[in-house]
């Protein structure tokens, strides 16, 4: 079983958060904590403002005018150093998790086959009502359809062939982002033209149904027009109707856009958790994959991101494109950095501190969901749409520590979050296991 202590024994043990679970990977969990704080500074570009925030290539101004420092410095760092990098690294502890359930499995003598459909299941129904009712920009439900490959070889291959694939999966999908974002470069945005007036006076959710046909994408003014209406104002059923039609959007993007660099990171993950990468040995090569995505993945991250500040229409699109599609090499160079820096012992109250929500990853998703978009829908506060680039980091940065401090509560009375509980029981239905 891939165990090992949660931090070096050199390193004094802080009283803050709640001691580990008895089995708990210490690097698994602090990545996961990590990756949830920067999937989270992507998200609330779409939590708080339209999903065609996108293509923005200029910051937001916080406090009205022009954007200030704080707001091309928080743009601009959640665009080269989050976006693209951080879903990565979440899809590669999937494929991680998977190889731990398939160690419980044969040590309990389950079918594994039987007990990851039912995960697999339990997950896309969770994120069906996430993506529904909740928020939707869910990838919980694109997860459950692309674990399928993950079902049929994860458990046939050696970890260093899941690797193999994995890389070529994700070496196909940079090509296709590139490819697909390099046509749309040579087209530029399509032009726009207003809604049919009597379309333009129907209520949002059934305003974007039959305006669909005239926009044509997120890209349109109409479609940011619709959003903020049902978003910020509602009523519920209507921003149920917008938000399952973009739910349908994202879902397309997910499974074809992404659907080749989430899967080969699936594979990825789970065939460096059979090389145990998280657990013992592979330093050297810990270290040359950090210094890859220092080298390679970094330059090309931020290099996009200053092509598309620096052009128009679809060659800006085109810079965003390289700066995501390259992200898997410097999302690689995180996973290692953070093993390395566990294993050093170097700031470990930090460490531990990050890994108290990775330790319940998928109830401080769904939750980050909830409290995001309390703030920014009509049912909560209703501020959606007036929020600049670093104000958007500064509500991160608020969400996050309510996620650890919930977390710690939490944590020292349960041994897992909730919905990782019933996520457990209905895998294993109702029957007792320590599975993470």
């Amino acid at each position: 079983m891939h165990t090992e202590p949660l931090y070096p024994a050199t390193s004094p043990a802080p009283a803050v958060p709640p001691p580990l679970s008895r089995g708990r990977i210490a690097a698994l969990d602090t990545t996961r904590g990590l990756a949830l704080l920067g999937i989270m500074l992507v998200n609330v570009h779409y939590f708080t403002d339209s999903f065609g925030a996108f293509y923005a290539t200029r910051p937001h101004p916080s406090g009205g005018g022009d954007p200030s420092w704080l707001d091309e410095a928080a743009f601009f760092i959640c665009r080269a150093l989050c976006e693209g990098k951080f879903y990565p690294l979440y899809s590669m502890l999937f494929g991680a998790g998977m190889v731990l359930i398939l160690e419980k499995a044969a040590r309990e003598g389950r079918r594994f086959w039987a007990v990851f459909l039912r995960r697999l299941a339990v997950l896309a129904v969770i994120g069906l009502c996430h993506g529904f009712l909740i928020w939707y920009g869910d990838i919980l439900f694109v997860y459950s359809i692309l674990g399928l490959g993950l079902l049929l070889l994860g458990p046939l291959c050696s970890g260093r062939v899941l690797c193999i694939i994995g890389g070529c999966l994700i070496g196909g999908g940079v090509v296709l982002s590139l490819g697909c974002l390099s046509l749309q470069s040579l087209g530029g945005v399509p032009p726009t033209q207003p809604l049919p007036e009597e379309i333009a006076a129907l209520p949002p959710g059934e305003r974007m149904i039959r305006g669909l046909q005239y926009m044509q994408g997120p890209h349109h003014p109409a479609w940011f027009d619709i959003e903020r209406e049902a978003y910020s104002e509602g009523p519920f059923l209507q921003t149920l109707i917008v938000r399952a039609v973009t739910y349908a959007f994202s879902i397309a993007a997910g499974l074809l856009m992404m659907g080749p660099i989430i899967g080969g990171m699936f594979l990825l993950g789970a065939g460096m958790m059979k090389l145990n990468f998280w657990t013992s040995g592979w330093t050297h090569l810990h270290r040359w994959f950090l210094a890859l995505g220092a080298v390679v993945g970094l330059p090309a991250a931020v290099g996009g991101v200053l092509l598309a500040r620096s052009s128009t229409g679809g060659l800006a699109n085109f810079g965003l494109a390289i700066a995501m599609a390259f992200g898997s090499l410097l999302t690689v160079g995180i996973a290692a950095g953070v093993v390395l820096w566990v294993r050093s012992g170097v700031l470990s109250r930090v460490a531990r501190i990050i890994a108290v929500p990775g330790r319940m990853g998928l109830t401080c998703y769904l939750l980050t969901s909830v409290l995001m978009t309390f703030v920014a829908y009509h049912w909560g506060l209703g501020l959606w749409g007036t929020f600049g680039s670093a104000e958007q980091v500064g509500l991160c940065l608020v969400v996050y520590s309510v996620l650890i401090v919930f977390s710690h509560l939490w944590l020292a009375k349960f041994d897992s979050g909730p919905v990782e509980w019933l996520w457990k029981r209905l895998t294993y239905l109702g029957r007792p296991t320590n599975t993470a």
